[in-house]
């Protein structure tokens, strides 16, 4: 709640969809256009946007009742539903400030793919092994389950 969004370093990213690989990619938004089309990831300023807005609004609304005079922060209220039972479900950071390092946040969600070993290529890419020392198709029925962490040496 903290940060201040009418500071361009907090708010110099947005997110956007590729046309060619339909891959979310990043854009600086005072360099360059087509921040019309940035996707509902800026979780933190989102958040932010439903507390100011909250605050404000009577404490006997309810949902249906905000979300019709509110609609724009639907998704906000649909991601507070789901960090409620997954606390590890969001990003915990400002994913549109100017200090952001993307290759964090790829490193973390190629790990759940099963990428071990990260070769970063820049602050914006990277190379990866993906399954090193994975069982093969007819080894799965007498596999150690634990592979994962012996390549990890």
């Amino acid at each position: 709640m903290k940060l201040d969004f009418s500071k361009k370093e907090n708010n110099h990213n947005f997110w956007f969809i590729s046309k060619n690989k339909e891959e979310p990619r990043l854009g600086s938004r005072y360099e360059v256009n087509g921040s019309e089309l940035e996707q509902p990831l800026a979780i933190a300023r989102d958040i932010k946007k439903l507390y100011e807005r909250l605050i404000v609004t009577k404490n006997s609304l309810s949902i249906a009742e905000f979300l019709t005079e509110n609609d724009e922060l639907r998704h906000v209220i649909r991601r507070a539903f789901i960090i409620e039972n997954f606390p590890y479900s969001e990003i915990l950071d400002n994913t549109i400030g100017q200090q952001l390092m993307p290759i964090d946040m790829l490193r973390f969600k190629l790990s759940f793919f099963g990428a071990i070993k990260f070769d970063p290529r820049s602050d914006k890419w990277l190379r990866i092994c993906m399954f090193q020392g994975a069982p093969l198709p007819n080894q799965l029925e007498n596999f150690d389950d634990k592979w994962v962490y012996e390549t990890l040496n």
